[in-house]
């Protein structure tokens, strides 16, 4: 008698339990939103670029819940695990659940920037990985903190810095464009060219200083003009900086800058 009243307990404990989890919403069973979280680098001369994207890829809205303001962390490692950047470090965020709605089929993308500096000194030249991490713990209701689906990896390099040209600058849309910086032109032969990563659209030309100076670093200006019949879709627009070398006259110092994309 008492083996059968102890087995009763038992199945009313479970029942219960499977009752609340089911209240709840936390059943083991229930299914993670088709979603995806990507990030994209562009490591340039003086900082590197992360595009982070949110994708709902279902036919209904999917509604993320957020711990605090901060949407995502971004983590840079070098080739032996250290880190050595971490997005959130000396950072301040609302502490207070933050909820995002996302439509059908669409996304949301948030753009950073690091300037390749870790205490006043720029890091070393080289490979790294970036670890991408979306803040979110639910997506309709579903924990997804632990979803492989939250996390975006990637590789990239970090290039030497630039001895020749700096504080390059780009403003305009469309075909119009104006890029300013500073070069080192002491007795130097610089030069620029504009291409689309198929055709050369401005050939090379010579590149001066705004003005006369006697420093070591020079102002410059440019003015391009790309006609808009010669833009294609799913291009993008590319200013290449770079010097000859006086011997060879091989190409060397590049510096890329990117003018326009366009989709």
């Amino acid at each position: 008698m008492k083996r059968v009243v102890f087995i009763l307990i038992i199945l009313l404990l479970w029942t219960n339990q499977v009752m609340i989890t089911k209240a709840n919403g936390k059943g083991e069973g229930q299914k993670v939103p088709d979603f995806q979280f990507i990030v994209h680098v562009l490591p340039g001369q003086e900082q590197i670029d992360f595009e982070l994207i949110l994708k709902n890829n279902e036919k209904h809205p999917i509604s993320f819940e957020f711990p605090t303001s901060q949407k995502y962390e971004i983590t840079l490692y070098d080739q032996s695990g250290q880190e050595i950047y971490r997005y959130s470090k000396d950072r301040a965020f609302l502490q207070m659940i933050q909820p995002l709605t996302i439509k059908p089929e669409s996304a949301v993308t948030w753009s950073e920037s690091w300037d390749y500096t870790v205490k006043g000194k720029r890091v070393k030249a080289g490979d790294y990985k970036v670890v991408a991490q979306l803040q979110a713990l639910k997506a309709d209701g579903v924990n997804i903190q632990a979803s492989k689906q939250s996390t975006s990896i990637i590789n990239t390099t970090i290039p030497e810095k630039n001895p020749v040209f700096r504080h390059i600058t780009v403003s305009g849309e469309k075909g119009e464009y104006t890029v300013t910086g500073e070069a080192r032109f002491m007795n130097k032969s610089l030069f620029y060219t504009v291409e689309d990563g198929h055709d050369q659209l401005i050939d090379e030309t010579k590149l001066t200083p705004k003005e006369k100076q006697d420093t070591e670093w020079e102002k410059f200006k440019l003015q391009l003009s790309i006609r808009k019949e010669s833009i294609q879709k799913n291009t993008t627009l590319l200013l290449f900086l770079y010097e000859r070398d006086p011997k060879t006259k091989a190409i060397i110092n590049t510096y890329p800058v990117v003018l326009e994309r366009f989709l």
